[in-house]
């Protein structure tokens, strides 16, 4: 016995919901319940942390929800498409002075130069941005919790049938004084990283993965 009483039908429905994650790139106007996004928070403060790195009795995972047409959401938007900006110029210049860097950057160029110039995709339009903290600790691990919280809240959001983008950007903005100031936490002490919440305009297909069995090397 493993001490779970979970039942085969419960098994197929988490397969199910994990099959059905998407990345959703455009919301309808309807507004997810705000009920809905304290269960999909609840499931992301449910997610690993790490305990070694902080005092895990700490305010070790805070959560910042912006509505659409706040203010606050406007002022980040503009923020983060000044970062953008200098994420850009940066590349560009190391782009210009070496070749090789020039050939393996021209994708990722071409994407930070139309969000300098456009902003962030959907980024006003969604219903719900979730900006997620995690406490800094001696070691740089902090994007890793960051990245089971986000999993968490992707899946509930997918069971809930909202969409879900992440917004990895964010992740940019922790020493960012101006966007910090906005979320009324010092620069420097957090890891960050986001994510748009809203209903589906529609659903993608399916992105084609490698067969798991041909991916798989069992070692005995």
């Amino acid at each position: 016995m493993s001490g779970y009483e979970f039942s085969m039908e419960d098994n197929n429905i988490i397969d199910k919901i994990i099959d059905s994650r998407r990345s959703i790139r455009s919301f309808k106007s309807e507004i997810p319940s705000e009920e809905h996004i304290r269960e999909i928070i609840r499931a992301g403060m449910l997610a690993p942390y790490a305990a070694l790195m902080i005092d895990p009795k700490s305010d070790f995972r805070r959560f910042f929800v912006i509505k659409k047409d706040n203010y606050a959401r406007k002022e980040m938007a503009n923020i983060m498409q000044n970062q953008v900006k200098r994420a850009y110029e940066a590349i560009k210049e190391k782009a210009e002075k070496n070749p090789q860097i020039a050939k393996k950057s021209e994708s990722v160029l071409n994407t930070l130069k139309s969000r300098s110039e456009k902003g962030l995709p959907n980024f006003e339009d969604a219903p719900y941005f979730i900006v997620v903290a995690e406490a800094k600790g001696p070691m740089p691990v902090e994007q890793w919790s960051l990245g089971h919280c986000l999993e968490n809240m992707w899946l509930k959001a997918t069971a809930l049938e909202l969409g879900f983008q992440l917004i990895s950007a964010t992740e940019q903005m922790s020493n960012n004084d101006e966007f910090c100031n906005v979320l009324g936490i010092p620069a420097g002490k957090f890891g960050l990283n986001g994510c748009l919440i809203g209903y589906p305009q529609n659903i993608p297909p399916a992105t084609p993965r490698p067969d798991p069995e041909k991916s798989t090397r069992w070692l005995e």
